[in-house]
């Protein structure tokens, strides 16, 4: 596992349309959960899994896979790539390829 060799994007989850927030990096972003200075309200990158069908899940067990960001305000649970991957594989799911904002 970990961040595929020509990176992953990072998006803005509060939006539709995927606006790139930034790009992990392998061998350098392996320790990132937070984008820091990245312009939105919150920097932590939040965790969201998907089907294999592709269709969007942030919560499992009707839970927020990392804790629900307006409640929290922004202070949600820190996920990196290798975590978040190994969180929805244990959980039946993927890692998404979308933006999951709505």
């Amino acid at each position: 596992g970990g961040i595929p060799t020509g990176g992953v994007l990072v998006l803005d989850g509060g939006i539709k349309q995927a606006t790139t927030v930034g790009c992990l990096m392998p061998g350098i972003d392996d320790g990132k959960a937070v984008w820091e200075g990245s312009g939105l309200s919150h920097d932590t990158i939040a965790a969201q899994c998907c089907s294999s069908g592709g269709t969007c899940s942030r919560t499992v067990d009707e839970k927020c896979v990392a804790g629900h960001s307006r409640d929290l305000k922004g202070d949600i649970t820190e996920f990196t790539y290798a975590k978040t991957e190994e969180f929805c594989t244990a959980n039946g799911l993927d890692m998404c390829k979308q933006s999951c904002a709505g």
